[in-house]
C-alpha cells in the first residue's frame, strides 16, 4: 500500500519532466493494479456524491457501474489511438509505456475528478502531466505530442456524438 501511496505522491503533480522515467520501472502490472485502485476509488467517491445529490441509491449504482465500465473503455482507446499516431511520428516506445503515462498522468483526475468543480482543473491537470510524459519519453516536441494527444480526444468526441445521435433517433 505504501508503493501506492508513493506513486500516487510522485504522480499527482509531476514538477520535473525526468521524473517520468522513475514511473516506468515499477512495470506495466504495477501501474494495471494501480489504475484499477484508482477507478475504485473514483465509482466509490462518485456513487457517494450521487447518492447524497439525487438521493436515489438505484440512480448512483447504475450511474457508478456506467463510470466503472466506460472510464476504462474511454482510458483505452485515448491510450491506443495516441500510440498510433505516436507510431506514425516514429516513436518506438511500447504500448505499454503510452498506457503507464495515461495511467500515472490521470492520478489528479481519478483522485479528484468526482468533486464538484473541482473535476474540471483535476481534468486540466493530469492532461498536462500526460502531455509531458508522453512528450519526454518519446523526445517529441511540443506540436507532435499536441496532434497525438489531441486527434485521439477530437476523435472520441466525434464516436461519442454519433453514437448519441445514433441512439437518440431510436428513442
Amino acid at each position: 500500500m505504501q508503493e501506492y501511496i508513493t506513486t500516487i505522491r510522485k504522480a499527482i503533480w509531476v514538477v520535473n519532466e525526468t521524473d517520468f522515467e522513475p514511473l516506468l520501472k515499477s512495470g506495466f502490472r504495477f501501474s494495471l493494479s494501480y489504475f484499477l485502485l484508482l477507478l475504485l476509488l473514483y465509482t466509490g467517491f462518485s456513487f457517494v456524491v450521487g447518492f447524497i445529490s439525487y438521493g436515489n441509491i438505484l440512480d448512483s449504482i447504475i450511474a457508478a457501474v456506467i463510470v466503472f465500465a466506460m472510464v476504462p473503455l474511454i482510458f483505452g482507446f485515448l491510450s491506443v489511438a495516441t500510440h498510433m499516431i505516436l507510431q506514425l511520428f516514429g516513436c518506438t516506445r511500447p504500448l505499454t509505456d503510452t498506457l503507464q503515462m495515461y495511467t500515472y498522468g490521470s492520478t489528479a483526475s481519478l483522485l479528484l475528478g468526482w468533486v464538484p468543480c473541482i473535476g474540471t482543473l483535476a481534468s486540466l491537470v493530469s492532461f498536462g502531466n500526460t502531455f509531458r510524459g508522453i512528450r519526454e519519453l518519446n523526445k517529441l516536441d511540443f506540436w507532435k505530442t499536441a496532434v497525438a494527444m489531441v486527434v485521439p480526444q477530437i476523435l472520441l468526441a466525434i464516436l461519442i456524438l454519433g453514437l448519441v445521435m445514433f441512439f437518440g433517433m431510436l428513442i
